[in-house]
């Protein structure tokens, strides 16, 4: 059985790294300019009021499972792996 609306994506691993280089307020201005990128804007959840992570040096990586946290946090590799 299917379960309707339920995503393939795969939960509770790194899949990439990348250099977070600014933090931009989204007004007006900014929605008006991410609109032009549909496949970016379908992406996100673009909102007057929040704020949207500008990151560079993108690469995917193979998946390693992490415990996820809220917010921006470094990982720390375990000796144990």
């Amino acid at each position: 059985m299917e379960i309707v609306g339920k995503s393939s994506m795969s939960y509770g691993k790194i899949i990439c790294k990348c250099n977070l280089v600014d933090c931009k307020y989204m007004d007006e201005d900014f929605l008006k300019e991410i609109k032009k990128n549909k496949k970016e804007y379908v992406c996100g959840e673009y909102k007057v009021g929040r704020y949207a992570w500008i990151l560079k040096d993108i690469k995917v990586i193979k998946p390693i499972n992490a415990k996820g946290h809220l917010g921006i946090w470094n990982y720390k590799i375990e000796k144990d792996c």
